[in-house]
């Protein structure tokens, strides 16, 4: 039994390794915001808390000639942009 178990390991010893990188890259990047989608893996996995919205913005969309409301938006970057009024 101990044979299966030793020749298993040293098959999959590379794999595991690249799997614990992986893991430890996406953790790390969730927690410092580096990384958008590992912010969204970890809060979807509980790991890192959801940022709760200040304040609910109204429903309706916005018209030609409406002013943006005051707030925090995120840009495609990942860097997060304010609108102020």
């Amino acid at each position: 039994m101990k044979d299966k178990i030793k020749s298993y390991l040293k098959r999959n010893y590379g794999w595991m390794l690249i799997l614990v990188a992986i893991s430890g890259y996406v953790l790390i990047s969730g927690k410092t915001g580096s990384c958008p989608t590992c912010v969204a893996i970890t809060q979807f996995a509980g790991i890192v808390p959801v940022k709760a919205e200040k304040e609910e913005l109204s429903k309706k969309p916005l018209e030609v000639g409406d002013k943006l409301p005051s707030g925090t938006v995120f840009a495609g970057s990942g860097a997060e942009v304010e609108i102020k009024n």
